[in-house]
């Protein structure tokens, strides 16, 4: 990812635009390819979750509406290409569960819960729908250029990137800290997307101190991996609910939520180490080094 490069004598406007103007225009790139499309989607949909953590960590200094509209604007993109994604990751899902089964009732099934899905996948494609939607993505995100050159972004470097990370370390340890005494799949899905968004601010900011940072980089890596097998073992169990019930579904079920549980365990376990900080602490040690580097 490229670097977030600060100075702290300076507004942090130029850097931001810079960043989010580079970030826009790889997504385009990425559409535009015509290999892989499948991975080139993917892609794409990282510089749009990269662009939401960029305007998290500088929400400290945009105005409440503009934070509102980019916000949107980038998460409606990654939406309206998600469908596609989100089957693939369901069927790598299935077939890994399906490698530890060793009843034939239930090998069987989970082939034909695949058949289903790759066929799901075939019918997409052959709507059309997805080169419409990359079409009518690349359009929007060409035009919303200008608007990136005009958003306005106040304060230096040091406070606002301070204020942004405290912001987004304290929402993450609090999600973490609600998950230790009552647990849900609504509440780590959330605590997955402040993991991310921190794990792409600190991708951003490596050059700052790159041991300490990778450092942090990659136990967030490594939490936010945990998080997105635990929310595609939701996904899957949601799919579930739509078919028939019977045996097969039912152990099928019993394993999912089993894997689920032990991934609930080991998620808190590493989150309780990743949020050890008292939010201040943490984010004034970003601050230092912005001065410092400015």
């Amino acid at each position: 990812m490229k670097q977030l490069i600060l100075n702290d004598s300076q507004t942090i406007q130029p850097a931001i635009h810079n960043q989010l103007l580079y970030l826009n225009q790889a997504a385009i790139a990425h559409l535009e390819r015509k290999h892989r499309p499948n991975e080139s989607i993917h892609q794409a949909r990282l510089c749009f979750k990269r662009c939401r953590a960029m305007l998290r960590l500088v929400r400290p200094g945009l105005e409440v509406q503009d934070f509102v509209a980019f916000n949107a604007f980038y998460r409606q993109c990654g939406q309206g290409l998600g469908q596609m994604r989100d089957t693939t990751a369901r069927l790598e899902t299935i077939q890994l569960i399906g490698k530890s089964r060793k009843s034939p009732d239930t090998e069987a099934f989970i082939r034909k819960l695949v058949s289903s899905l790759a066929k799901a996948q075939r019918d997409w494609k052959a709507t059309g729908r997805q080169e419409i939607e990359v079409s009518g993505t690349i359009a929007q995100l060409s035009g919303f250029e200008e608007r990136i050159r005009q958003l306005s972004v106040t304060g230096n470097a040091a406070g606002v990137v301070k204020a942004g990370i405290r912001r987004l370390y304290r929402q993450g340890r609090k999600r973490m800290e609600a998950l230790v005494f009552g647990s849900d799949d609504a509440g780590f899905h959330q605590l997955r997307k402040s993991v991310k968004y921190l794990g792409y601010v600190f991708e951003s900011l490596q050059y700052l101190y790159p041991a300490w940072m990778k450092s942090q980089m990659n136990e967030l890596v490594k939490l936010g991996r945990l998080l997105g097998s635990h929310h595609d073992l939701v996904i899957l169990l949601h799919l579930l609910d739509e078919i028939p019930a019977g045996r097969q579904r039912t152990n099928l079920r019993r394993s999912i939520i089993r894997r689920k549980k032990r991934l609930e365990k080991r998620i808190l376990a590493d989150a309780a180490l990743v949020y050890l900080w008292k939010p201040s602490e943490f984010a004034g040690r970003v601050g230092v080094l912005v001065k410092n580097r400015g």
